[in-house]
């Protein structure tokens, strides 16, 4: 029971902190590029895999996606993506989950 309270507690952490660092992250939009602030999303859904595991880490890298989209990139306060590089990471971010513990998602596959 202790282990599933704990886990629901990182994503809870996860997905509130990919929101609160999209808003904390607005002054600095203008003058620095998404891509660039995208490394901050990328070091908490690191940060957040490792303490929380693999449901942590995924619900981090959607909600990290989503808030670099919403709050960074043009036009801002929605979801629409007008540029290809920001559609990358939208991608990448929600695959992020397989690149950092390949090997259950990996083990499952048949062929």
């Amino acid at each position: 029971m202790a282990r599933q309270d704990s886990e629901s507690s990182w994503i809870a952490i996860g997905a509130l902190g990919s929101m609160a660092l999209g808003v904390g992250l607005i002054p600095l939009r203008t003058a620095r590029s998404a891509s660039n602030l995208a490394f901050a999303f990328l070091a908490l859904t690191i940060v957040v895999a490792e303490l929380g595991g693999r449901a942590a880490a995924l619900a981090t890298a959607v909600v990290s996606a989503l808030s670099l989209n919403f709050f960074l990139t043009e036009p801002y306060l929605t979801l629409t993506i007008h540029r290809s590089e920001h559609r990358a990471f939208v991608v990448a971010a929600a695959m992020l989950r397989f690149a950092l513990r390949p090997e259950p998602a990996l083990g499952r596959l048949t062929f």
